[in-house]
């Protein structure tokens, strides 16, 4: 498949069928090193993101954030 470079980084990755990049824990593979390295994050024990309502512990920043929604009942999508 061609692929133009003029083309936005988003749709080269959405148009790639390619993934190089395997994660050397499970199966799953990346079109893009950079997610891979977000990914390898889920299999360390290191979580540096607490919870302040209940105190569990988180590997990003989003997945706690959307974990907080869970707490407030915030819904921003609807």
């Amino acid at each position: 498949m061609h692929v133009c470079p003029q083309k936005s980084r988003q749709v080269r990755i959405h148009l790639s069928l390619l993934r190089p990049y395997q994660c050397g824990h499970c199966s799953q593979s990346f079109s893009q090193p950079s997610d891979l390295r977000n990914h390898v994050v889920t299999h360390s024990s290191d979580r540096p993101f607490k919870c302040g309502y209940c105190g569990r512990a988180f590997a990003g920043a989003t997945t706690l954030n959307n974990h907080i929604r869970t707490h407030t009942g915030e819904k921003p999508f609807k």
